[in-house]
């Protein structure tokens, strides 16, 4: 296969992708490798040949369909001329190095009850104390959970104390491979649910937001799905963290099946 001799990022990463599978399976073509990414053959060859740029909407379908890491995913958006122009892609497909920090699932899970993340955030408060008395207080938590909390936060180097005081290090946390779903990851979400039905049964209708839809879909269609619940979740805590904070809330989205598979 013939290229241009500037390789971008995107195109790297699917050659190497396509190489990868084609290796492990030599009648494996680039027809089928098209089929897999639901994209016309003809356009891909010329995307890989460097004929053809990748255009945005193409780029979103192809890495639905890729397992990507964080970093990867990053890094094939940023070498996409069309969407480094545009900054409203750039809001919800860039997170520097300096922003986020990557973790692997031993260290997330080390973090993964609700609290954690809680901490981190109230941390932007004006009315903050790094005083493990008050976080408890202000979480409904155990003064000794606030307080392994931030020994942890602080082992794990995303907190560091300054002469401004306690302060996080990092704006977002992600797991290094979006795809696993550990048990550690499970129980969070439980338990942010558990909290939610709280809400909804001790707190006034002035403070939260909780519907539910009902609707018969098309499953080909749920990649591209969550793909949009993700970018709403950017775009929603955007708009919400804009301006002075001083409350902490979570954002929690259920899309799941009502029907057993009938095969």
């Amino acid at each position: 296969m013939n290229t241009s001799t500037h390789l971008e990022t995107y195109r790297k990463i699917l050659l190497d992708e396509f190489e990868k599978r084609h290796i492990k399976n030599p009648a494996y073509s680039l027809r089928s490798f098209a089929y897999e990414l639901e994209v016309n053959p003809g356009g891909l060859s010329q995307v890989l040949n460097g004929k053809k740029v990748l255009g945005t909407r193409l780029a979103k379908k192809i890495v639905q369909k890729l397992e990507l890491s964080p970093q990867q995913e990053n890094s094939f958006f940023q070498s996409i001329p069309s969407i480094k122009r545009n900054t409203e892609y750039s809001k919800h497909y860039f997170i520097s190095a300096k922003e986020a920090l990557y973790m692997d699932e031993v260290n997330y899970s080390a973090i993964s009850e609700w609290y954690y993340p809680a901490i981190l955030e109230v941390m932007g408060q004006k009315k903050f104390k790094a005083d493990p008395k008050w976080i408890s207080q202000e979480l409904s938590i155990t003064y000794l959970q606030a307080k392994l909390a931030l020994q942890q936060l602080m082992h794990l180097e995303l907190i560091k104390v300054t002469s401004k005081g306690l302060v996080r290090t990092r704006k977002h946390l992600k797991l290094a491979n979006p795809h696993i779903t550990s048990n550690a990851l499970k129980a969070k979400q439980i338990k942010i649910r558990e909290l939610a039905i709280d809400s909804l049964q001790f707190e006034p209708m002035e403070r939260r937001k909780m519907t539910t839809v009902t609707m018969s879909i098309n499953p080909k269609k749920l990649e591209q799905a969550k793909k949009m619940i993700d970018e709403f979740n950017q775009e929603l805590c955007d708009f919400l963290e804009k301006g002075e904070k001083s409350e902490v809330y979570a954002l929690e989205i259920g899309l799941f099946p009502l029907q057993k598979r009938s095969h």
